[in-house]
């Protein structure tokens, strides 16, 4: 392969393409086009298309679809981008905001080209992914463009040929853009100069391997600080070889791995059609707004295999996790084996797709269902244990049945209380498939021996092939899950069954990002640990990530802190182990005998479970004691698996809101505190600022609510609707997780439209339920000292990038308000009062080395016994015991100047 580059290059292409624009611009000027102008692309909410410009045109404006004064047919709407944080992505109401765009329909054959050959805008073989709008200018190749300034939408062409160039204009409002060849980003490229200019050639190569590629552009929706404006404008490739509407890797019309494959995971209701028009002879099929499908698969190539019809609608594409895009099934008529979406230059390993369904359309569509017909790719992954599978064991009276639309057509099921099965496995994740319906009932999950909750089975509709149960991120190493069945239903159940289809798992490597991570093991050398006394590290094989800390010294104590709602200690039992004193919170909870005959490894030699999900500590200490029957007094730790989430509820007069406009105070018993607030005029805001992972906004439906739409960090995420036949409280009208955990803001914006049902337009905000911490001055000092971690020491650095030690307590006291001064040794001076102790620090206050009279290195404290520092020459930002420091001290009260003043 050749050089890559953002210029034409030397040699034939260049030559050609260099005679070409040469010509046209002089035949422009002999035309009397005179000099090259533009306007600026419109770069806000309207979506309006922007105005090309070249000699005496006038400016040109994209006439909204809904406008009486267009003549022109109204476009297709093809689905903008779906945001993966913002949970549902469903809009209650149609929004005139949103660009316009077509998808180009797919074909089935090559289309052969010869020499250097334009390919237009519109091109049936190119496929647009995310929003993208359409535009016409006399300036333009062909008169026609297309453009985007949604970051993540993409422009996809197959093509065989040794080279390549991207066609369009360049000016004062455009943004950048990533080039990916064969699935390697080869360069980040903008469209930005200080005037306008069209048809320019923005990026090319030559010299390629005369083979096939896949060239895909990515919008970033950023841009160069002298534009104005973040728009990517695609005017037309032009190519020296043949284009292409399929990856050749992909055969035509046949899956690799059918649909109903039984290393498949689906949720949600999905059906099940037979016909000779499909791959295999059958397709699986959904209506369900949040419905899934997913695969794990091996390799660097992926494409997904299905129909296109006419009542298909929208689903969002997901790869190891991360958002793809959306893409639309609909087609003006029946097309079978077609492909909806494929990915290739994967890194060759371990991967996961999933589809989720949206439940929206294109506007020509007259439904919104998904199909799915099978996938292409090197090797699915995800071994399967059947319900009759030697290795599981029953125990109590279970029934066996058979069904087609069921993992390897049977089941077995029971409604008999205690009745129980045991699933051993060795790997990192685990599904139990099974079904949902109106007469299912419950079972209580335990994973290796720690009860991990109860699972119901009741659902109003029926469904097969579900993952009811699900945990990952556990150690690659052995598992055990109990099913136990409980006899019990909910009140709309009719009968109290549990069904077993199969049970599928994980070894090391891949991890399906969407399963849920239940518990989290925190090793013995973790920094969330600190220690007192004496304690050894040992090494041996059979301990949790290969080492474990030991001690017999009496009064020697280990302290994990942690946020959960349950912990177990793992260790060893044998006939060397001693005593320990428990603690949890600092209260006494028991003395537990590490003792026993033989040894065994791995085990919960103490646990608790119902904590409340906040802050706790837990704490063993060494007693120097033993049984009667053991040789010593050894207590060993080999670790902790604690599980749960903080959340915290801020009602909404809290003060981490605030508001804009009218809005109205009410009171409830139904409420969240007895207090809600209520507004119906448009253009009212409320927003909440948080540090956190996830947060949801509580309040009511009901059928005299209307539409609010809601921001999260200032973008755009979906509008809502709080209708709904009957009423409800303190109901999750919108959520979002997986976030950065960072300073967020979340708004709701008032819009006083409703659904055609509702009799109001009221928006009611109860309160917020946030995975985090409020905005304060500490949490900020704290949050991003932690974003800080990893980055390299640099003498006299104060970031972005390096630091060194009083560089990143400036660094970090800046963001949040907090003026102090550069050394730190003056940054000392300006504490008050000053401590000999950390124990009585609140975060955000300072560690130092290392006495009052010499000091010379800082860090700041950040809770639970840990500090944040960046240690010296060659070294890292890194996690500090606090315990380890000289002195301490806490900024005097008169430096706090922010927003968030006083902490």
């Amino acid at each position: 392969m050749g050089p890559l580059q953002n210029r034409p290059q030397a040699g034939a292409l260049r030559s050609r393409l260099v005679a070409g624009y040469l010509a046209f611009i002089c035949a422009l000027v002999l035309l009397g086009a005179g000099a090259v102008t533009s306007s600026a692309y419109a770069d806000d909410v309207t979506g309006d298309a922007p105005a090309l410009h070249s000699g005496t045109e006038t400016s040109e404006t994209v006439v909204p679809d809904d406008s009486p004064a267009s003549d022109e047919p109204a476009p297709t709407a093809t689905p903008p981008a779906e945001d993966p944080a913002s949970g549902s992505d469903q809009d209650s109401t149609p929004d005139s905001e949103e660009s316009v765009t077509v998808e180009s329909p797919l074909v089935t054959s090559d289309v052969a080209v010869s020499g250097l050959t334009r390919v237009e805008e519109d091109h049936v073989t190119l496929t647009y992914g995310g929003a993208w709008t359409s535009g016409t200018s006399a300036a333009a190749s062909a008169g026609a463009y297309r453009y985007s300034y949604s970051a993540g939408a993409t422009l996809t062409m197959y093509f065989k040929g040794t080279s390549v160039a991207l066609i369009g204009p360049v000016g004062p409002t455009y943004g950048r853009i990533e080039i990916w060849l064969d699935g390697v980003k080869v360069a980040t490229v903008s469209q930005y100069a200080a005037a306008y200019q069209h048809q320019q050639v923005v990026w090319s190569v030559a010299g390629l391997a005369n083979a096939d590629h896949t060239l895909v552009i990515r919008v970033t929706g950023t841009k160069e600080a002298a534009s104005s404006g973040t728009i990517f404008v695609f005017d037309a490739f032009d190519i020296d070889g043949t284009v292409a509407s399929k990856p050749s890797w992909l055969p035509d019309g046949r899956a690799s791995h059918e649909e109903a494959d039984s290393r498949t995971f689906r949720e949600g209701r999905w059906t099940a059609v037979r016909t000779s028009a499909a791959s295999g002879g059958s397709l699986l099929y959904t209506g369900t707004v949040g419905s899934t499908f997913t695969i794990h698969f091996s390799g660097s190539r992926v494409a997904w295999i299905g129909p296109r019809f006419t009542n298909y609608g929208w689903a969002a594409v997901y790869l190891d996790g991360i958002y793809q895009t959306t893409v639309s099934q609909y087609g003006a008529s029946a097309r079978h084996r077609q492909v909806i979406w494929s990915a290739e230059g994967l890194s060759n390993g371990n991967h996961t797709l999933m589809i989720k369904v949206l439940g929206k359309k294109d506007a020509a569509s007259r439904g919104t269902v998904i199909a799915v017909d099978g996938f292409t790719v090197d090797e699915l992954l995800v071994p399967r244990f059947e319900e009759k599978d030697s290795r599981i064991k029953r125990s109590g009276t279970w029934t066996s049945g058979t069904s087609t639309v069921v993992s390897g057509g049977g089941y077995v099921y029971s409604r008999q209380a205690n009745a129980y099965v045991v699933v051993p496995f060795w790997g990192t994740a685990f599904a139990w498939i099974g079904m949902r319906g109106p007469s299912y009932g419950m079972a209580e999950v335990y994973l290796d021996g720690r009860s991990m909750g109860i699972v119901d089975l009741y659902s109003p509709a029926s469904s097969s092939g579900e993952m009811v149960w699900a945990v990952s991120g556990l150690k690659d190493r052995y598992h055990v899950v109990v099913i136990r069945v409980l006899g019990r239903k909910s009140p709309m159940s009719a009968g109290a069954n549990v069904v077993l289809d199969a049970f599928a798992f994980e070894g090391a490597g891949a991890k399906p990002a969407h399963w849920a991570s239940r518990t989290v093991r925190i090793d013995d050398r973790e920094f969330r640990l600190w220690r007192s006394g004496t304690w050894q590290a040992g090494a041996s094989s059979a301990a949790s990530s290969g080492t474990y800390l030991y001690s017999h010294r009496a009064g020697s104590t280990i302290t994990v802190s942690f946020i959960g709602t349950s912990v177990a200690w793992i260790g060893p039992t044998g006939p060397a182990y001693g005593h320990a004193r428990v603690f949890l919170d600092g209260v006494r909870v028991g003395t537990v005998s590490q003792y026993a005959p033989s040894f065994s490894h791995q085990q919960a030699v103490w646990s608790a479970s119902g904590l409340a999900d906040t802050v706790h500590t837990l704490t063993i200490h060494v007693l120097g004691t033993k049984d009667a029957a053991s040789s010593g007094t050894i207590v060993v730790v080999d670790g902790f698996d604690v599980a749960g989430v903080q959340k915290q509820r801020f009602e909404e007069r809290d003060r981490a809101t605030l508001r804009s406009g009218t809005w109205q105070a009410g009171a409830s018993s139904a409420a969240s505190s007895g207090t809600y607030l209520y507004s119906h005029r448009a253009g009212s805001t409320i927003t909440v600022s948080f540090i956190g992972t996830s947060v949801a906004w509580i309040g009511p439906t009901g059928p005299a609510y209307g539409h609010a739409r809601v921001f999260l960090d200032g973008v755009r995420v979906g509008t809502v609707s709080q209708y709904a036949p009957s009423f409800s409280h303190q109901q999750a009208v919108w959520s979002a997780s997986g976030l950065a955990d960072t300073v967020h803001t979340l708004t709701i914006h008032v819009l006083g439209t409703k659904d055609a049902a509702s009799s109001g337009t009221i928006v009611v905000v109860d309160g917020f339920d946030v995975a985090g911490e409020r905005v304060t001055a500490r949490s900020l000092i704290v949050s991003v000292a932690k974003q800080q971690l990893g980055k390299q020491y640099v003498w006299a650095a104060s970031g972005p990038d390096t630091f060194d030690c009083s560089g990143l307590v400036l660094y970090a006291c800046r963001a949040a308000g907090v003026s102090v001064p550069r050394t730190s040794r003056w940054q000392w001076s300006v504490t008050n009062p000053r401590f000999t102790t950390f124990e009585p620090l609140l975060p955000g206050d300072l560690c130092f080395l290392s006495s009052p009279s010499y000091i010379h290195h800082v860090g700041i404290y950040i809770g639970f016994g840990l500090s944040i520092h960046a240690p010296g020459t060659g070294k890292f930002v890194e996690y500090r015991t606090a315990h380890t420091w000289g002195c301490y001290g806490r900024v005097a009260a008169s430096a706090w100047q922010g927003r968030y003043n006083g902490g």
